[in-house]
């Protein structure tokens, strides 16, 4: 059993992956950004045709050097990312979960985007760090220092999910998990995740970098953090619950 409350601190989430894009208060585009593509209905060929970087290196986190001032630069906005998605939507989602959130920059990211084009959403995070309620507050100023104090209600559950024991998954039209299933126990996330399958009907997605897949436990990362194997077997075995909409290595979305 793993202490996730503890294992995920503050030092360790703000030396996480994705650090460089969240000091700019930007998502990273090759795996929260497409996943919020994904719930939006729009395909990944669309996000690399409107941020060609992210075609070249699915890791591009928004900087490119000024060759005569010698310094670096960041080349899109998080309104980019935003307006990206407002131009391009098929669906709008009605009632989200994401499972791990870190630190928060997905769900506050989808409150100013419903903010923006003025739907209503329940977001709902499921995010075990012992910082998750501090990090509620202190990202969304990063990201959104004008709209911080007025943006939709984001309901964090700040335990484990195995933990949860009150969760309707059938309330929910979309479930996220950016960098999140390779950090919970097999053990105590596949009791959850065939409550998903008996439950949940609507868009289920799961995003890494592109080249994160397989993981084996302990690679990328220390083995209680990288703690289960992720690999095309499981995904097959996910796959099953409904109609594949997108799958390649890490990304995999799923209509059931």
């Amino acid at each position: 059993m793993l202490n996730y409350s503890k294992i995920y601190s503050k030092q360790t989430l703000d030396e996480s992956d994705g650090q460089l894009s969240y000091v700019q208060g930007m998502l990273k585009f090759g795996d929260a950004l497409a996943a919020i593509g994904y719930a939006y209905g729009i395909p990944y060929s669309k996000l690399t045709k409107r941020f060609p970087r992210v075609l070249r290196n699915n890791r591009f986190e928004n900087i490119c050097i000024d060759k005569i001032k010698k310094n670096f630069l960041s080349v899109y906005t998080v309104q980019d990312q935003i307006d990206f998605i407002k131009h391009n939507y098929t669906r709008i989602p009605n009632s989200i979960l994401e499972i791990g959130g870190g630190r928060l920059e997905v769900v506050t990211f989808l409150a100013e985007l419903s903010r923006q084009l003025e739907v209503e959403q329940t977001i709902v995070v499921v995010e075990p760090g012992e910082h998750a309620p501090t990090y509620l507050i202190t990202t969304a100023r990063k990201y959104f220092p004008r709209t911080s104090s007025i943006l939709p209600v984001i309901h964090l559950i700040n335990k484990p999910l195995h933990q949860v024991e009150d969760i309707d998954y059938s309330k929910f039209d979309t479930i996220l998990m950016v960098e999140s299933l390779e950090h919970i126990l097999a053990k105590e996330f596949d009791p959850c995740m065939e409550q998903i399958r008996q439950q949940f009907h609507g868009s289920f997605i799961i995003t890494n970098w592109l080249e994160y897949h397989p993981i084996a436990v302990g690679q990328y990362a220390p083995s209680n953090m990288h703690c289960r194997l992720v690999d095309d077997e499981l995904y097959d075995y996910y796959a099953s619950m409904g109609t594949v909409k997108h799958r390649d290595r890490s990304h995999l979305w799923i209509d059931s």
